[in-house]
């Protein structure tokens, strides 16, 4: 549950940036950056606890960005 509400907070900044885009802003890159690596560690952390190696997660991308 904790994990998740982390990357809930990451995800309501992503989509702040993506808001104001769609409204024809600037939007912040620099927030979105930084939204998107901790959303990164995020998922690290998550698989950690579920015992799924990032490697294992790595090897998979290829099979899911179809």
């Amino acid at each position: 549950n904790h994990s998740l509400q982390h990357m809930m907070k990451q995800l309501g900044r992503i989509a702040t940036h993506l808001e104001d885009k769609d409204h024809g802003g600037a939007g912040d890159n620099g927030l979105l950056k930084q939204a998107l690596i901790k959303e990164f560690i995020n998922t690290l952390r998550l698989s950690e606890l579920l015992n799924i190696k990032a490697e294992e997660l790595l090897e998979s991308i290829p099979k899911f960005m179809k």
